[in-house]
C-alpha cells in the first residue's frame, strides 16, 4: 500500500483513548500521522481523516471534501451518540459486532473491526499476581465480584491503573478475568493475553468471540462468579494443565490482534470501496 497522509482524531485527555495506540499503529505501518483534537477544525489536505471514538459528542471538523472514517466503540452502551457521527462519515468502521446490525438498521453500513491488544515495554515491577482485573469497580456487579474474589487465598489486583501499568500488571499475573458490561467484547480481552496472562472471561453469546478465540484452546469461558471461583482454584492448583492454553492465547493475540492489525485492515478496507 502507498503511503499515506493520515489525520486522526481523538481526544488527547482521555486516559484510555484507543486512538493513542492507533496513531502508533499507523506509524508504524510507515504513514504520516497527524494528530488533532477533537476541537480542532482540519483545514490541511489529508488522504483521510480517521475519529476514533474517544466517548465524546463531537463529530468531525474538517472540510467537507475530506474523505471521513469512523471508529466506533461503545455500541453497546451508547449507540445514539455514536449514529449521529456515523451518519457523517464516508466509511463506519465498529468494535461490536451486534453493533453492524444496529447501524444497519439507520441504514449506515458498517464493517466489523473488533479492539486490539498492545505491548510494549515496561519498567518492572514489584508485586506479581494469581488474579488481575483491571478496569473501574463502579457497578454492583463488579463491587460483588471484588468482594468474593478477596474471599480466596489468592494475590488479587482488582481496580483501575494507570495506563503505564496495564502492561507489567498483566504480565506479572498469572490469570486476568474479565467481566463484561453488554455482552461486549472489550480492550481486556486483548490486553490479557496479549501480556501473558490467562484470558479467564465471562462467556459471550452471539458477538463474535469465536472468531478471535478458540474456548478451551486458547482462553477459558465461565458463567457465573462460582464457576470462575472453581476455575481460579483449578489453575492455582494445576498451572501446568493451563500452561498450553496461556500460550496459545498469547501466540494468538500476537499474530492477529494488535492496533497494527486492525489499521492496516482498515486502511485495505476502505481502498478497497
Amino acid at each position: 500500500m502507498e503511503k499515506l497522509n493520515i489525520a486522526i482524531v481523538y481526544d488527547i485527555n482521555q486516559p484510555y483513548t484507543t486512538g493513542v495506540h492507533c496513531k502508533r499503529a499507523f506509524e508504524e505501518l510507515g504513514h504520516q500521522v497527524t494528530h488533532y483534537d477533537i476541537n480542532t477544525f482540519i483545514v490541511r489536505k489529508h488522504d483521510y481523516v480517521i475519529k476514533i471514538d474517544d466517548g465524546e459528542p463531537k463529530g468531525f471538523r474538517c472540510m467537507p471534501w475530506h474523505k471521513k472514517v469512523f471508529w466506533a466503540i461503545d455500541t453497546h452502551t451508547d449507540f445514539e451518540r455514536l449514529l449521529k457521527i456515523a451518519q457523517k462519515a464516508d466509511h463506519v468502521f465498529c468494535c461490536q459486532k451486534n453493533g453492524v446490525d444496529l447501524f444497519a438498521i439507520d441504514d449506515v453500513t458498517a464493517t466489523w473491526l473488533p479492539l486490539a491488544g498492545f505491548i510494549e515495554e515496561y519498567q518492572p515491577i514489584e508485586k506479581s499476581f494469581d488474579v488481575a482485573f483491571i478496569g473501574g469497580v463502579d457497578t454492583e456487579k463488579r463491587k460483588k465480584l471484588k468482594e468474593r474474589l478477596e474471599q480466596l487465598p489468592i494475590k488479587l489486583f482488582f481496580g483501575k491503573a494507570k495506563r503505564e501499568f496495564i502492561v507489567p500488571i498483566y504480565a506479572n499475573s498469572t490469570i486476568g478475568i474479565n467481566t463484561h458490561v453488554n455482552n461486549d467484547i472489550n480492550m481486556r480481552t486483548y490486553e490479557v493475553p496479549i501480556n501473558g496472562a490467562l484470558l479467564v472471561m465471562e462467556r459471550i453469546v452471539d458477538n463474535g468471540m469465536e472468531a478471535l478465540f478458540t474456548e478451551n484452546s486458547e482462553y477459558l469461558a465461565y458463567n457465573n462468579t462460582d464457576e470462575l471461583c472453581q476455575i481460579i482454584d483449578d489453575v492455582m492448583k494445576n498451572p501446568e494443565k493451563y500452561q498450553k492454553i496461556r500460550e496459545a492465547g498469547h501466540k494468538r493475540a500476537l499474530r492477529e490482534h494488535t492496533y497494527t492489525h486492525r489499521m492496516e485492515k482498515l486502511l485495505y478496507s476502505i481502498a478497497e470501496v
